[in-house]
């Protein structure tokens, strides 16, 4: 993907001009400088305006909906392209290759030194919750053994996945055999109306609760280990950040902000 040029506003302003005008006539120098600066905000606007942002997602980030809706409000004529990636390293080559801007990512391993050329910022950390419909007798109870589940129908992820690992793992924790999958989806939509309608259990990122507030399902008071996954965004440390990528990123801070508030709010 063309990486798009980076405007730089302060730059613009301190543009060389020693007769104090800039092909506008014999302007003082001050009026000048604010010419130029609306200039540059004109461009910067139209800019953000019409650019394209290429994102790549790995394990469905759950707050890109909310990302993607803010910064669409906030730039409509921008476009974002964003392709669901199944594997971590897949989404770091096409970070290398200019295919994406940015990835925002489940960082479910940690970088190696043979990543030094990437920048990471984390937004924030998730955690696994089991789920299940409101209409099953699971979500009636106030405490349930993890054992109790075991031979209740699934619906888990694929095996290379983050929920996949974290239900082996609170498994393996009570020396239990890893439950059947009845479906295997990456599908947030269709896991949630299957766990709506149906008697299955799943697990769910807690941060991705919001996407299936429409269904009927409930968190179901269940222990398991305490394993939580950093969710950040990677770029390319010697990649100029075009001003809608910029943008976009500051949009997830402050969705991630949004989300830290309402997690401290008192109850």
């Amino acid at each position: 993907m063309t990486t798009l040029p980076h405007f730089s506003v302060s730059a613009a302003m301190n543009l060389p001009n020693s007769a104090g005008v800039i092909g506008i006539g014999a302007v003082p120098r001050s009026e000048s400088r604010a010419l130029i600066l609306g200039s540059a905000r004109a461009a910067l606007i139209s800019l953000l305006s019409t650019s394209i942002i290429s994102i790549g997602v790995f394990l469905g980030a759950p707050i890109l909906p909310q990302v993607v809706q803010r910064f669409a409000q906030q730039h409509p004529r921008a476009v974002v392209h964003q392709d669901d990636v199944t594997i971590f390293a897949a989404n770091l080559l096409g970070l290398r290759e200019r295919k994406y801007d940015l990835t925002l990512t489940r960082l479910d391993r940690p970088l190696t030194g043979e990543d030094d050329d990437l920048n990471v910022e984390i937004l924030f950390n998730d955690r696994m919750v089991l789920a299940a419909g409101m209409h099953t007798r699971w979500a009636r109870r106030r405490k349930i053994d993890l054992a109790e589940l075991a031979d209740e129908p699934w619906i888990l992820s694929a095996p290379h996945t983050w929920n996949y690992a974290g239900v082996m793992e609170a498994f393996q924790a009570r020396g239990l055999p890893m439950p059947r999958a009845s479906a295997v989806t990456l599908s947030a939509p269709l896991r949630a109306h299957l766990l709506a309608n149906g008697p299955y259990i799943a697990s769910i990122a807690h941060a991705s609760l919001r996407l299936h507030a429409g269904y009927a399902i409930k968190v179901l008071p269940v222990d398991l280990p305490d394993r939580t996954t950093p969710v950040g965004i990677i770029t390319l440390k010697k990649r100029t950040l075009s001003p809608v990528v910029e943008r976009f990123i500051e949009c997830a801070r402050e969705v991630t902000r949004q989300m830290g508030k309402r997690r401290a709010a008192p109850k």
